[in-house]
């Protein structure tokens, strides 16, 4: 595989409404998105998500939600060669691995929608390092996170984010780059609103 590989993000909140996916998948197409993560998808049936995948018409993989809650997922565009060779899912519809190579690229893909709770966010992200932990390959981490390493700048209050210094943990002990912090180092900006809130809580960790 040659050029580059675009990868995206989204929490879509939910794709019950043929509009909303209709949206959404104009989104990807208009970008020229190769492979993108989605979180609060709302999928509770595997039937659900694959016609989905026929309307989007490329390949998926799921972690099934709960009615107006959870759900994430994995596509891959229209006609992008790929060998998907591991995929798992925690069956609770917050985290996602999956195994993917692109031409000379391996990488293992890890979609996570974090828990607002303090305590589970804490337990979840110790159980995305097992599986980080247990690749050999590059690694992609990206999703809505539900915290924030730098209250600063990816914060409108100064309240504490807890349990985020495992992902700067992750940075030092793997050497992960969060990808919009290394290209925008001083940048202000969030991906979330609510309760009066700003912040970013949607991100991309990946091997530098």
């Amino acid at each position: 595989m040659t050029g580059e590989l675009r990868i995206a993000t989204l929490n879509c909140r939910g794709m019950a409404s043929a509009a909303k996916r209709h949206r959404i998948i104009s989104l990807l197409k208009l970008y020229f998105i190769d492979v993108i993560l989605l979180q609060e998808t709302h999928f509770t049936a595997i039937e659900s998500a694959r016609a989905f995948e026929v309307e989007w018409g490329g390949t998926g993989f799921w972690s099934l939600g709960l009615y107006r809650s959870k759900g994430v997922g994995i596509l891959v565009r229209p006609g992008l060669r790929y060998n998907c060779y591991y995929n798992l899912s925690d069956h609770k519809g917050r985290l996602l691995v999956v195994d993917i190579k692109f031409g000379d690229l391996d990488a293992r893909t890890i979609n996570v929608y974090a828990p607002n709770n303090h305590r589970e966010r804490r337990q979840f992200f110790q159980s995305v390092e097992t599986h980080i932990n247990a690749t050999q390959h590059a690694v992609i981490i990206a999703g809505d996170f539900n915290c924030v390493e730098n209250t600063a700048l990816d914060r409108s209050s100064q309240e504490g984010s807890y349990a985020s210094e495992i992902l700067a943990g992750w940075r030092q002990t793997y050497g992960f780059i969060d990808a919009f912090r290394h290209l925008h180092k001083n940048v202000k900006a969030t991906t979330w609103s609510g309760g009066g809130v700003l912040a970013r809580l949607d991100r991309f960790y990946v091997s530098s």
